[in-house]
């Protein structure tokens, strides 16, 4: 199925009719969220949409509705939201469409690791597939891994594992070069559960690898990074550039990015915390700054041209816009 914001108008109105005409103790939508699901069906070709009003009207649901119109439509969505809510979307997304796939869901990247990593079919059920439809439920405070100069080594490693996975085959098995040692260390590791961190982030350096490979700038600023040399006891060089906002951070969030994949709809939900700046500057990701959920929506979370925003705020500062 070729995706297209026309479709998506034509799932989300076929959604509302079928609510409507159900007996009424069986709807899930009242008639004023069925009209301003028409009314969004009609702009979303054409772009986002920003939905205020007041808490407990029901903004939840109808955002529901049109995630799953974008997943029946072939799409992808990524929804924004409070951690302390990631159960009410799941709640209102089940009554409106029981038997359509549950969301994925993202807190953090070391919860997210420290559950699946371990187990390969885990894995394969929980990690992104960015060309299947899809939607996930992703915490305001999901980032990239804090580092400080006493962390562990694979909180930093994710560049330099896909570095690794971007080797020939040679060089990963000369035992004499730091790749070649990586790769063995990586090998060891594989066996050890309590290694999560380390298996986890190596996985994800496998998925990511083949997308970075066409893209020369990216590639270059891993090069530029520190080597990650394990037989060493030292590695403050190498976690340098990760601390706080430094180059080796940015160019993880690009990498968990591209992990991701691409996202038609992103849903932003108590959209007014997003109004911290991240401004991008001349490299792919740029020197970002402000809040946490406004770096997360406007510089890790990837979506195509294409790609619309429905953001949520009960803010009377968003209920009188120009």
């Amino acid at each position: 199925m070729s995706f297209s914001w026309k479709l998506v108008s034509t799932k989300l109105q076929r959604l509302v009719d079928e609510d409507a005409n159900k007996p009424r103790e069986e709807q899930h939508l009242d008639e004023g969220q069925r009209a301003s699901l028409r009314w969004m069906a009609k702009r979303l070709p054409k772009n986002g949409v920003v939905l205020a009003d007041e808490v407990g009207t029901g903004k939840t649901r109808i955002a529901c509705a049109v995630v799953h119109a974008v997943m029946e439509a072939g799409g992808r969505a990524a929804v924004v939201v409070p951690h302390g809510l990631m159960h009410q979307w799941i709640a209102e997304s089940r009554k409106l469409r029981a038997n359509n796939p549950a969301p994925k869901e993202l807190t953090t990247i070391t919860e997210f690791l420290r559950d699946v990593s371990s187990n390969e079919d885990s894995w394969k059920d929980f990690s992104p597939r960015p060309d299947e439809p899809e939607w996930w439920l992703i915490s305001h405070g999901f980032r990239a891994p804090l580092v400080r100069s006493n962390s562990y080594v694979w909180r930093a490693a994710l560049p330099a594992f896909v570095q690794l996975h971007l080797t020939s085959r040679a060089n990963r098995q000369d035992g004499r070069t730091w790749i070649g040692k990586l790769q063995r260390e990586i090998e060891i590791k594989k066996e050890q559960t309590a290694r999560w961190g380390w298996n986890g982030m190596a996985r994800i350096a496998k998925d990511v690898a083949p997308r970075v490979h066409l893209r020369q700038n990216l590639l270059n600023r891993i090069k530029a990074l520190p080597q990650l040399n394990v037989s060493s006891r030292n590695h403050d060089k190498f976690l340098a550039p990760f601390v706080n906002d430094g180059r080796g951070r940015q160019l993880t969030e690009e990498l968990l990015g591209l992990w991701l994949g691409e996202f038609d709809l992103i849903v932003i939900d108590e959209a007014h915390k997003s109004r911290g700046e991240a401004d991008v500057g001349e490299t792919a990701l740029g020197e970002a700054s402000g809040t946490v959920l406004a770096r997360l929506v406007d510089v890790l979370l990837k979506q195509p041209e294409s790609g619309r925003r429905l953001c949520l705020t009960a803010t009377p500062m968003e209920l009188n816009l120009n």
